[in-house]
């Protein structure tokens, strides 16, 4: 037996594991197109209002405290849209800046409705 052939099961298994990753990862971003404004920074932390989900004052009293975050409240809506795309970002983000969190709102058309809070170190303000 030689050390080769001791390791070969280690290597399997952190490949498995890397597949697990992506497709895990993948699997979370799937119904969301991509944006170059969700491109340029990394988010700390989204949130996606789904029934049986806590509000977003909620979650956001769950995450890190810090004066440099900016919560970006993306909403996609295809054509036709946009009036109910724009009231259910502004209800979100009432709801957000109760907490006094510095809030900003993106409304983009796209190809699928959605609706998402992205939570970053993005600068603005």
């Amino acid at each position: 037996m030689s050390l080769r052939d001791g390791i070969s099961w280690q290597l399997i298994l952190a490949d498995l594991a890397l597949i697990l990753f992506l497709v895990g990862t993948s699997a979370l971003t799937e119904d969301t197109e991509p944006s170059s404004l969700d491109a340029d920074v990394p988010a700390q932390a989204v949130y996606r209002p789904r029934p049986g989900a806590p509000d977003i004052a909620l979650w956001l009293e769950q995450q890190a405290s810090d004066p440099r975050l900016t919560l970006t409240i993306v909403a996609t809506h295809v054509e036709g849209t946009a009036d109910n795309a724009w009231g259910e970002a502004n209800r979100l983000a009432d709801q957000a800046r109760k907490s006094g969190m510095m809030v900003r709102i993106v409304v983009r058309e796209g190809s699928v409705e959605d609706l998402y809070a992205r939570l970053g170190y993005d600068g603005v303000g």
